[in-house]
């Protein structure tokens, strides 16, 4: 009798210790989704304040580095961060990203010259070419495969918010302040965050840890007939314009003599509003139909664009005063249907269509090449002129829409699941997809 009493008194603390130890576990569970939320705010926000910010030179050239100087640090950045993510985790490389960011915005909040600004934007460059691979890859891995979409465009939804806040905000101090503190935020969410299951399992993995030398990994990445869509893709999106109209907003207003501190506020917000409304839809529409449907509106917003500013003349009797409402309508249109399609999907393609084996280096080197791209559309945009600019532009958009049409796998079914969009792939790309069954998560 007194050993059944002792063994209740050891069972009886016992007991209530994993009560205790189950009610954390259920609450940690239920927390961690508000902590992701929270996590892709911080990091999405801050990214957007990157992009929405401009530059404050006056010289056209001054002006046209000082902007382009975001892209070449995230070319850096997304070549670089696929070896912190292979050898320390994805949650690792999420905290990685904060450093260059939470610098850069120090110097530019702080800088005395065009110098100082110009290595403050390289860093937060590096930090959104950190950002777009990790993040990427990391909620294709933690989200379900029916989710997917919706997840990956809650962060682009955050980043387009940041883009409002830069253009109403990005000219007080106090707001660049703040935006130091936003990564700051990031890093002690993720600090609850789980690591990726996928690095988890693979971490021990022979085969993984084993890697055959990069420059044949390169190779094979070439060779994948998925990475010509994905590149095809990202080529495209970046022709379009978008990065250097995100960048040159207030430039290109003030040209159309349009009031900087309402139109590129109301610009921004409506990227906002359909961004929204296209994670509703991204998992119940095609890609291809909301790729060509996107790509296709731009092109005609380009073309009037073009027709614009090549024929509005300020101060002079051929002026179109009485149409200096039109470029903002045009532009809304524009961005409206940029963030239906082109905008979010083709990020959301680079984690679906490359193989597990291939995904940290496919999503860099995706990543890379579309900052590559955007470096030197936004680099050229202010020097040829906004007219020539726009043309060119709807000129790559028409060619993009063929290219669609041709190239983008069709899938046409509700929740775009991987077996059946893998049946309307061309065999090539479906092959490839088949070796890489976590790619869905």
């Amino acid at each position: 009798m007194e050993g059944d009493k002792a063994n209740g008194l050891i069972e009886q603390p016992l007991s209530r210790l994993n009560d205790s130890n189950q009610r954390t576990e259920t609450i940690r569970t239920s927390l961690t989704p508000l902590i992701a939320i929270f996590a892709a705010m911080c990091t999405g926000l801050g990214t957007g304040s990157v992009l929405g910010s401009s530059s404050s030179a006056q010289d056209k050239e001054q002006r046209s580095w000082v902007v382009s100087t975001v892209p070449i640090g995230a070319i850096v950045g997304s070549l670089t961060i696929g070896i912190i993510i292979a050898r320390f985790g994805r949650k690792m490389a999420m905290f990685a990203t904060s450093v260059p960011s939470i610098v850069g915005w120090i110097l530019v909040c702080f800088y005395n010259d065009v110098g100082m600004v110009i290595v403050g934007r390289i860093l937060l460059g590096i930090s959104i070419g950190f950002v777009y691979v990790v993040v990427a890859i990391y909620i294709s891995e933690i989200s379900v495969k029916e989710t997917i979409g919706k997840s990956g465009i809650f962060f682009y939804l955050m980043c387009t918010t940041g883009i409002v806040f830069a253009n109403a905000f990005g000219h007080y101090l106090a707001y660049n302040i703040i935006c130091v503190f936003m990564p700051i935020g990031s890093v002690v969410a993720l600090i609850y965050m789980p690591e990726s299951s996928t690095y988890l399992v693979n971490r021990y993995d022979t085969e993984i840890n084993n890697r055959t030398p990069i420059w044949s990994r390169i190779k094979q990445l070439f060779e994948l007939k998925v990475f010509t869509v994905i590149g095809g893709l990202m080529f495209f999106q970046q022709m379009s314009g978008i990065n250097a109209v995100i960048f040159y907003t207030e430039f290109i207003v003030n040209s159309a003599h349009g009031n900087i501190n309402i139109d590129a506020v109301i610009i921004s917000i409506v990227h906002v509003i359909v961004t929204f409304a296209a994670s509703l839809v991204v998992d119940k529409c095609g890609h291809r139909f909301l790729l060509a449907t996107s790509i296709a509106i731009m092109a005609l917003c380009q073309l009037l664009l073009c027709v614009y500013f090549s024929l509005y003349i300020p101060n002079s009797m051929h002026s179109l005063t009485n149409w200096a409402w039109s470029p903002l309508a045009i532009f809304c249109l524009y961005i409206a249907a940029y963030s239906l399609g082109l905008g979010p999907i083709p990020w959301l393609m680079v984690v679906k269509l490359f193989p597990a084996d291939m995904k940290v280096i496919g999503v860099s080197a995706a990543v890379a090449f579309n900052w590559l791209i955007a470096f030197a559309v936004v680099k050229m945009f202010v020097p040829i002129g906004i007219g020539i600019s726009f043309l060119i532009s709807c000129i790559f958009s028409v060619l993009g829409f063929v290219f669609i049409l041709i190239m983008v796998p069709k899938s046409e079914t509700k929740g775009n699941s991987r077996r059946a969009e893998e049946r309307t792939m061309p065999k090539e790309i479906s092959s490839t997809t088949e070796r890489g069954r976590l790619n869905y998560g």
